[in-house]
This record gives C-alpha cells, structure tokens and sequence, in this order.
C-alpha cells in the first residue's frame, strides 16, 4: 500500500504528475545536477511553495507546515547545532514526541545505541570524524520517529570506503524500523545498494521508474548518460578450474572469475572496484593487465581514466587527490588490477553486484 503519494506537483523547478513509495519501502531518487531532486525533497518537507497534493499515511499534508509533517530530513551539509553535544543534537529532534524526561533519556540512549554512537554522546561536532558526524545526522533525523525520511546526498563528501561501510549500515536499520524512506543520489553504488526501487529525473520530472537491473541493463537505450556505469566484459568462459574460479576469454585476455555454479556471458566490474598503478606491482599476476591512458573525465570529486588493454577497454575511477598524486597523462602505460573477488559473472537476467 502506498505511504507516500503526490500528484501534480509543480513549482519552478518541479512538474511532476505522480510519484508513490510503499509503507517501508526505500526509493531512490537519481539524476543529473539541477534535475529537481533536491527541490522535489523541500516541496515534500514543506519548505517550498507548490502547487499539487502530497499525501501522507492517507493524509492530506501539503497544508501543513514542516514542523507538522512527521517528516525527517537529513541535509547534504547535515546541520549539527555545533553548541551542541550528540546527545543534546538527539533530544531537540524529539521535542515534538513530548516525552517524560526519564522517557527522553532512555529514547536517546537507544537511538545512540542502535546508530553505535553511545561513545561519542558528551562530544561536540567539531569533535566527530566525517563518518560520525554522519552517524549522528541519521540518528537525529530518525529521533523524531518520522512517518517519512528524506536523505539528500548524505554520503556525497565522505570517502568511498566509509560511505559504502555507512550505506550498508543504513540500510539494515531503515529495514529494521521499516520506515518509508526518499534517498536522493546521483551515485549509482547507492542506487544499486540501497533501492527497493530506483526512479530517474530529469528536468524536474520522474522519467523512469524501475529496479536496478531494469535501469542498468539498458542504460545505453535509455540514454542515462549521467549515471556512473559499470566495466560490462563480453565474453564466455573457456574452462572451469575446479577450485571455485572459471576462466574466463574477454577480448584477447584471460580473467579468472569466481563459479558460482551458473554459465555467464558478462563479467560486470565497476571503475572503483580497478585497482591502478604507474609502475609494475608485486604479488601474482592474476588479474592484473598492463594499458595505456587514452581519455580522462571528472565526474563530481573524482577522476575516471579510461584504459586500452589491447583489445579491451576498462574505466577505472579514482579520487582526484590520488589522481595528483600518481602523476598520471593521456598515453602513459599503467598497470592495472582487477580485483577478483570484485569480478562477477552475469547473465542477461542477472542483476549485478558491487564488491
């Protein structure tokens, strides 16, 4: 049943006929920079003027004003009160719950407790890493007990590591509490990892609506330029090895991929899942290819260098302080390595995995 329903939105930035989320349903949002999404997240939240119907639990809440809403926002640049400890950051979001002081307390211990914050509960902001100060914000947005929670990009300044680690921890929680959430990106690592159900805008409307596999298998048709995309290797498997890896023959190169028991004819890897290098690594060579640099992109904070291989070519994506760092120009040979247990053999019908 639908928690969340809007009909004929429409603002400067927004004209959108219908969207719908399900009660305990994660969906994201995707699209270019200036698409509407996070115009679309302030109509919902009630901080922008529009014209349409947003519906809310079966109720009618495009009347009222934010504070009202039953809805939990959680910013891009999050917005810590910075006089505040963590704790006292959780008890101003739950003024509107009216709680006995001893019922405030016990509700903010566990809120520490469940977003593993207890420890940093008497510190300040500019006490927290990137990825506490995270923690926190989503622990403040869910403090209130929102009927709906909207994340705008929360993970965007954080490093690739710790906001893949923090995605899979929201996401368990979101599915322990059930609750109707709207998560913009324009990352398709979140998108894949999170989405119940993916929708697309562009220029202020919903364009597609679908599951990863429904959006990714056709990203060429459908024109998605803007979405990060995967390394897809075509090819076939020459020979199962019998010790839990096939061999497989893409282009003029062999890769060993794990056996999972099935036949594939696609080996999907994403561009930050290539590990590259100026000079020749040490260890096994399993995996592990030598090409030259032919084009360089920037895409938001990072860096997608694009890699002959003979007859193959890969995009590899890295951050752009490390990018500075390698020292690297088009045509310089590099090495790179494609981490096996990042390697993932597909069918057509088979949805892919991040490492």
């Amino acid at each position: 049943m639908s928690d969340i329903v809007l009909k004929n939105i429409s603002s400067r930035f927004v004209n959108l006929e219908r969207l719908e989320i399900n009660k305990g349903e994660l969906a994201v949002l995707v699209g270019p920079s200036g698409a509407g999404k996070t115009s679309l997240l302030n109509i919902i939240a009630g901080f922008v003027a529009h014209r349409g119907t947003i519906t809310l639990g079966q109720k009618s809440v495009e009347s009222l004003p934010p504070f009202k809403r039953k809805i939990g926002y959680l910013f891009q640049d999050l917005f810590l009160f910075p006089h505040m400890t963590v704790s006292q950051n959780l008890k101003i979001a739950m003024k509107s719950r009216k709680l006995s002081n001893g019922q405030l307390e016990e509700e903010t211990s566990r809120i520490l407790e469940m977003f593993r914050v207890s420890s940093l509960a008497s510190s300040f902001p500019n006490q927290l890493s990137g990825g506490e100060k995270q923690r926190v914000a989503m622990a403040r947005a869910v403090a209130s007990k929102p009927r709906l929670l909207l994340l705008d990009e929360p993970f965007s300044h954080l490093d690739y590591k710790t906001a893949r680690y923090l995605r899979h921890e929201f996401k368990k929680l979101q599915k322990k509490l059930n609750l109707t959430t709207l998560f913009v990106t324009h990352n398709l690592h979140e998108a894949q990892e999170l989405g119940d159900k993916i929708m697309v805008m562009e220029n202020g409307s919903i364009s597609q609506t679908g599951s990863f596999a429904d959006l990714w298998l056709e990203q060429e048709a459908t024109g998605l330029s803007f979405l990060e995309k995967p390394n897809l290797l075509n090819g076939q498997i020459q020979r199962k090895l019998g010790n839990g890896l096939v061999e497989f023959k893409w282009g003029d190169k062999l890769l060993l991929v794990a056996d999972e028991g099935v036949n594939f004819e696609q080996v999907i890897i994403w561009p930050s899942d290539i590990h590259i290098l100026p000079l020749q690594p040490e260890g096994p060579v399993i995996n592990r290819f030598m090409g030259n640099i032919k084009k360089v992109t920037t895409i938001d904070h990072n860096i997608i260098i694009h890699v002959q291989l003979g007859l193959n070519t890969l995009s590899v994506m890295v951050e752009s302080h490390y990018f500075k760092t390698l020292g690297l120009r088009l045509n310089d040979p590099v090495y790179v390595l494609l981490r096996l247990w990042c390697l993932r053999g597909i069918s057509a019908s088979t949805p892919g995995n991040n490492c």
